[in-house]
């Protein structure tokens, strides 16, 4: 069942199940490359005065995903960073 009726949501979740096994087991240094390369391929299809507005619109939109996307990555716990630590024992320190 979708998350959403979107039909623009829907085919971005589509098309992200297409990209995401290409790019699973690759360090983050060489999915930034390709995210970045794929980026930079977009921004050079807009005209080069609106090219700045383009990148800020994305960025912007990045940031918003940011919190839904922790939520479903890692189920609603938060990010690990933010878990406590734990001792060998399984006290919290």
């Amino acid at each position: 069942m979708a998350l959403t009726d979107d039909p623009r949501v829907q085919l971005i979740e589509k098309i992200k199940t297409q990209i995401w096994p290409l790019m699973e087991g690759h360090g983050p240094e060489i999915q930034s490359a390709i995210i970045a390369d794929m980026l930079a391929t977009l921004l050079a299809g807009h005209a080069p005065p609106i090219r700045e507005q383009a990148l800020v619109s994305i960025i912007v939109l990045t940031k918003q995903l940011i919190p839904i996307n922790e939520v479903l990555l890692f189920h609603g716990r938060g990010h690990p960073y933010s878990w406590p630590e734990e001792t060998n024992d399984g006290e919290k320190l």
